[in-house]
């Protein structure tokens, strides 16, 4: 397999050939904005880090006071564009400050809008190879980038997916491998329990294939790059089984790719009527995407707890905002990409390269606390409880 060589910076197109294009083929952009492919070195912190994740660490031991829960968030990786120091860093954080798990948040690879899908499994592989260590940590979401490719020319670049056995062989297959991470009877949405922390963790998946069904072009009906939302079947599976806690002391912290999507509003308000303690009902019929009716009920009376938060990605860039009371973050992406929205910079050979969130939940005064390592600034937050 031919190894990509460089990647157009805006948008992340790929190339294995020897020179760049005089002009991007996806974006059309100058060969000056083409950088080469960072080589998938074996995984160390920087001399440069040292500093800042050893101050970090004790930041996060500070706030959780000994007794709170902490979990990490690295989303929007792009492999391929990535300085990759993600693993050290995260692996060092998790043993030092006993952090219970982290979440990756999606868009792994870049993907390119034109490339054969080995392209796709080569940024999987190294990925793969480098976050092997902590595999068993992980919980893994989805994003819009993660099974498209394309063999057909612009304008339809992104327009074909790998199938879903091979999205649960180079993503999910791995952390199988622990056995305290429940998944769906899918296998492509799960979840993990700190007992300790009276925690449980979600991860949820807003590009789930419901059918590997062809067009005359050979090309899948259901668009992974296009469309994001959740199903019938990923939502009876939260009612019934992940939204499931053992008492009402527990809480609740939930990851998913982008901060909107299809069925959002119904997602909300199941994780409201979790809170609260009641019960939530909706129906919704879609004749342009069927795929996405739905017919939900969800009784929590008696039952239910805390929910702190969703974490996302997608964005590329630090966000936050509450619907329907729940609150929603994202956290910038960890790629070397600098977004026009992006409020900090991230410049190679620095701390800056990297981004990663460290979410302490403070339970006993429903506080959130956000240690960022790399690019970006702490963050704090409140829930609600009922």
């Amino acid at each position: 397999m031919n190894k990509d060589k460089f990647y157009c910076t805006k948008c992340y197109y790929l190339t294995s050939e020897l020179t760049v294009p005089e002009k991007c083929p996806i974006c059309n952009s100058e060969s000056s904005i083409f950088e080469e492919i960072p080589e998938n070195s074996p995984q160390f912190i920087p001399d440069y880090w040292e500093e800042t994740v050893s101050k970090k660490i004790e930041e996060i031991k500070k706030k959780q006071k000994g007794i709170f829960p902490t979990f990490a968030l690295v989303t929007d990786m792009h492999w391929a564009s990535n300085t990759k120091h993600s693993l050290a860093i995260i692996e060092r954080v998790i043993k030092e400050a006993g952090v219970d798990m982290f979440f990756n948040g999606g868009d792994i690879v870049c993907g390119s809008g034109v490339c054969p899908k080995e392209s796709l499994f080569r940024e999987l592989d190294e990925y793969s190879e480098s976050f092997e260590k902590i595999s068993d940590k992980c919980l893994m979401v989805l994003g819009n980038h993660d099974q498209a490719y394309s063999t057909f020319p612009i304008p339809e670049y992104y327009i074909e997916s790998i199938t879903t056995e091979e999205t649960f062989k180079h993503y999910f297959e791995k952390s199988t491998k622990n056995k305290n991470i429940v998944f769906s009877p899918t296998k492509n949405y799960c979840y993990l329990d700190s007992p300790t922390h009276k925690m449980r963790y979600i991860a949820l998946n807003t590009h789930v294939k419901p059918t590997e069904e062809l067009d005359e072009r050979g090309v899948g009906v259901f668009w992974a790059f296009r469309e994001a939302g959740i199903m019938q079947e990923q939502f009876d599976w939260l009612i019934n089984e992940a939204l499931n806690v053992p008492d009402s002391s527990w809480t609740v912290a939930v990851s998913v790719h982008e901060p909107e999507f299809d069925n959002m509003d119904i997602l909300l308000g199941i994780f409201d009527a979790f809170r609260k303690h009641t019960t939530f009902e909706k129906k919704v019929t879609r004749e342009d995407k069927p795929y996405f009716s739905v017919d939900v009920s969800a009784d929590f009376s008696g039952k239910g707890g805390d929910f702190a938060i969703i974490v996302c990605g997608h964005l590329h860039s630090d966000e936050d905002e509450k619907k329907n009371g729940i609150l929603i973050t994202t956290t910038a992406n960890d790629s070397l990409h600098n977004s026009e929205n992006f409020k900090f910079k991230h410049i190679k050979g620095t701390v800056t390269e990297q981004v990663i969130d460290f979410f302490t939940i403070d339970k006993e005064n429903h506080k959130i606390l956000v240690t960022r390592i790399g690019a970006g600034e702490n963050r704090e937050f409140e829930y609600e409880v009922f």
